[in-house]
């Protein structure tokens, strides 16, 4: 016979090995920290906001990006707007492909709203980078992808935020 201890044990078993990974993941991301924070020199970010309308294995198409400065800790947005913007038409144009078929044909160009195809990140995020670069624009040192249904559902929760630039966003006009 199993105590009722057992589920008990089995969820603190399964928060152990969570809590585990997390805090492994910040002991390996820990001396990065002073770079990404802009504590060596100046760091730029893309952020994308992945459109969910058109899911890729890695999220959504990123239609929408910002560039983001960080300089000592402090953030700033130096850029930002549709990706119609700094890709008009969004038109095809070389830029070097990390992975292969199915997802990329290795002489077939893509548009940015194509970078982010593969579905895993470390491929998908090293293809944005690049496609990013590619156009020309600034150089970012990284990329970050944001999925507005997830904000949106944070949102719910917490309750609207007030903002200098957009006034109140909730969970409904995220």
């Amino acid at each position: 016979r199993l105590s009722p201890m057992v589920p008990a044990a089995s969820v603190l078993v399964d928060a152990s090995g969570k809590l585990h990974q997390a805090a492994r993941t910040v002991s390996m991301s820990a001396p990065l920290a002073p770079e990404m924070f802009g504590f060596t020199r100046p760091s730029h970010y893309l952020v994308s906001a992945l459109n969910d309308a058109e899911l890729f294995g890695s999220g959504g198409a990123p239609l929408d990006v910002a560039v983001i400065e960080v300089d000592k800790a402090r953030f700033r947005l130096t850029d930002s707007g549709s990706m119609d913007k700094f890709n008009p038409n969004n038109e095809p144009y070389p830029w070097p492909v990390t992975g292969s078929a199915p997802w990329y044909e290795p002489t077939k160009e893509y548009p940015f709203a194509n970078s982010n195809f593969h579905p895993s990140f470390p491929f998908s995020g090293q293809n944005m980078l690049s496609a990013w670069n590619a156009l020309g624009q600034s150089e970012v040192d990284g990329v970050v992808t944001v999925d507005v249904s997830a904000v949106a559902a944070v949102l719910n929760v917490v309750g609207p935020i007030q903002t200098s630039g957009y006034g109140e966003v909730t969970a409904d006009n995220v």
